[in-house]
């Protein structure tokens, strides 16, 4: 939310679903926000990685 807040976006979405495959239950989410910082893409899962300021971080 943070994201499409501080951004002159055209359309701000944010869309969940759920559906199975497999047999497996699968939940999707998508926005219309600018996406991760590609310097921490491939750590977005680990502990305490986020895209907040320091300030906000806690």
């Amino acid at each position: 939310m943070d994201e499409l807040n501080s951004r002159d976006y055209p359309v701000k979405e944010i869309e969940l679903g759920i559906y199975s495959e497999d047999g497996h239950t699968m939940i999707t989410c998508d926005d219309t926000g600018g996406g991760i910082p590609e310097e921490i893409l491939f750590s977005i899962y680990d502990r305490n990685t986020t895209t907040k300021s320091r300030i906000l971080h806690w």
